[in-house]
């Protein structure tokens, strides 16, 4: 599995909770001659959003697979995958979803 994936849309949900609903991160982007405009903010909790059960589903199987590995031989790596990729991942989905239900909804 890809933990670093993972791991970066974890930090990219976080960094969404950590700002109001009404913030605004303009950008203006010129690439290639097409213009790219909007909010970030914005783009970046489409994102979450769309992320969100995938990213439950690929956690979950992570968890998993490391519980299993840290089962057949503990080793300090197995360890450190063990609680900090699944604490990122479970921390930034229980955050995403309190903003959300709390500031949105």
């Amino acid at each position: 599995m890809c933990r670093y994936p993972i791991a970066i849309t974890s930090l990219l949900m976080l960094i969404v909770t950590l700002n109001e609903p009404g913030s605004n991160w303009p950008i203006d982007i010129r690439i290639f001659d097409h213009r790219l405009q909007g909010n970030f903010l914005y783009w970046l909790f489409s994102f979450s959003a769309a992320a969100y059960i995938p990213l439950t589903i690929a956690s979950a199987i992570l968890f998993s697979i490391d519980l299993v590995t840290l089962a057949k031989n503990k080793t300090k790596r197995n360890i450190f995958n063990l609680l900090f990729f699944s604490a990122i991942n479970v921390l930034a989905l229980y955050r995403f979803n309190n903003w959300v239900m709390n500031e949105i909804f």
